[in-house]
């Protein structure tokens, strides 16, 4: 009802944290790796939306957030266009896990779906609200 739409509105405007693709439009894109303790090695895989890997990033041990700035090694930009980021953690030359990262993502809209909110990204991606893992102001 109404209710529900009026709580759903709250979050257009605000950064979600969800598991997906990411739109980069010159502007970074914050990421959370979260890298198993065990991890003595983290490299970001990028990939463009035809899945094809076009970087590898090293990256510092921990959980602290990465800013991916879209920068290729000779510095240039990526082209702009949604991005998949994966994160790879290895012990001992080993790999221990591959994953997707999370990234953030602002909220364009938000529908009521059989009663469920509906969020869509910048992106274009939807997600339901159940599945995003943070919330934060825009920076």
């Amino acid at each position: 009802g109404a209710n529900d739409m009026a709580s759903a509105a709250n979050w257009i405007g605000m950064e979600a944290l969800v598991q997906g693709p990411a739109k980069f439009d010159g502007d970074p894109v914050t990421l959370a790796p979260n890298p198993p303790i065990a991890a003595d090695e983290v490299t970001l895989i990028v990939k463009n939306a035809q899945g094809t890997e076009v970087q590898r990033v090293p990256l510092p041990i921990g959980a602290e957030p990465f800013v991916w700035d879209g920068r290729k090694a000779d510095g240039t930009t990526f082209n702009h266009g949604e991005y998949t980021f994966e994160i790879q953690s290895m012990s001992n030359g080993e790999v221990l896990l591959t994953e997707p990262a999370l990234s953030y993502s602002r909220v364009t809209e938000a529908r009521i779906d059989n009663g469920a909110t509906l969020l869509v990204l910048d992106s274009g991606y939807m997600i339901f609200a159940n599945n995003v893992i943070g919330l934060r102001e825009p920076i």
